[in-house]
């Protein structure tokens, strides 16, 4: 008879797999795998413990307990879950929501993405302009403090999720220079004066950086 409560324990868990989520999300969901691990091993443990013992009342009744403890306790985070709004909408008044750029921008486009999903274009363009406008205020501000090395990485992290300018590009080149960086800074630079072969800023960059512009020699 046993069996059963692992049998049924794991049907009950394997939509926290992500089986029957739409696949526009990131793979988050793959944490939960080691959760229903975690709880089915805790399940069996319970039924092997109250297998061996004769008065069993008292542990259901704290099991009970418990899980109506723990069900009145998330009752407030239903309504989270109720539409694509509500759920992004808490997270965006979360007093957390900024401290981390890139999880902030993230948000916003995946917000896009299920916009876009469910039709709803011009709500999702807005909100892709808002994830694309936060990585760039992000650049500006490691610009101003110098840190040309977040710059970069906010720059390469744009480019993978939404796409740069190719004066975004340009100036990447500047900043890899000024790390030091030469080989990467001047593919960069080749790759910018592609695509503006008369922007004064390419020209300006190309005769700083002569020397690292060379071709190897044979």
């Amino acid at each position: 008879m046993y069996p059963w409560y692992f049998f049924g324990f794991f049907g009950l868990a394997l939509p926290c797999i992500g089986i029957t989520e739409k696949p526009v999300w990131p793979v988050d969901r793959y944490s939960y795998l080691l959760d229903a691990v975690l709880l089915g091993m805790i399940a069996g443990a319970l039924v092997l413990i109250l297998a061996g013992i004769k008065r069993q009342w008292p542990i259901w009744v704290g099991l009970a307990v418990i899980l109506v403890a723990s069900t009145t306790a998330s009752m407030r985070l239903l309504s989270v879950w109720k539409n694509t709004d509500t759920l992004f909408s808490h997270i965006e008044r979360h007093p957390d929501f900024g401290s981390s750029i890139v999880q902030e921008a993230h948000i916003y486009l995946l917000w896009h993405i299920q916009l876009m999903t469910e039709g709803r274009e011009e709500e999702g363009r807005d909100k892709l302009a808002i994830a694309n406008e936060t990585y760039l205020a992000a650049m500006r501000q490691a610009l101003q403090e110098g840190n040309y090395e977040y710059a970069v990485f906010l720059s390469r992290v744009l480019e993978e999720n939404i796409g740069i300018t190719p004066e975004i590009c340009r100036e990447r080149a500047a900043w890899l220079f000024k790390l030091g960086r030469r080989d990467e800074g001047a593919k960069e630079l080749a790759r910018a004066a592609a695509d503006l072969p008369n922007d004064e800023r390419v020209k300006q960059l190309e005769e700083t950086y002569k020397a690292a512009m060379q071709p190897p020699p044979p």
